[in-house]
């Protein structure tokens, strides 16, 4: 159902968005996520659509978010070898085949902000860090380099 200046008509769900992230803006720091639902106006088949907007509430309220924090076993990951072209969204895309991503860091030249062609990539499950280090280090070059991704444990892992 969906509410527009006063008059109350039925429609079609064609899209179910969930967003997980956190909220910077505010600078609070803290996860959160929303489910949007995209809709077209079809007044004419409403037994339907009630039927579907009761599926998808009933489905929102099983719908959690992903743990605040990574498992304690988790790993952060030094990831070189990475083409400067590549942002954020690019290599979490690519990093999420493996599993959900905590936290991507691209470094940056401080004066430019450019990459230097490397991040640091933090799973929410140390499996899915060990999986992706298994399939890319060494393995797999990216477009635009000569050499093959280099993954491997960051520095911090190694002093705890």
């Amino acid at each position: 159902l969906a509410f527009n200046g006063g008059t109350l008509y039925q429609c079609d769900i064609v899209n179910v968005i969930v967003i997980f992230g956190e909220n910077k803006t505010l600078g609070t720091g803290r996860k959160n996520y929303s489910v949007d639902l995209n809709y077209v106006n079809h007044q004419n088949r409403i037994k339907g659509n009630m039927d579907r907007l009761s599926s998808l509430e009933a489905l929102a309220g099983k719908i959690s978010p992903l743990s605040k924090e990574p498992d304690p076993d988790s790993i952060k990951m030094f990831v070189g070898q990475v083409p400067r072209s590549m942002d954020e969204t690019e290599l979490i895309r690519m990093f999420q085949v493996y599993g959900p991503v905590y936290q991507l860091n691209v470094l940056r030249d401080k004066t430019s902000g450019v990459s230097r062609g490397c991040c640091f990539v933090t799973f929410y499950k140390r499996k899915d860090a060990l999986e992706a280090q298994n399939a890319l280090h060494n393995m797999k070059i990216l477009p635009g380099m000569h050499h093959p991704i280099q993954m491997k444990p960051a520095d911090t892992e190694n002093r705890n």
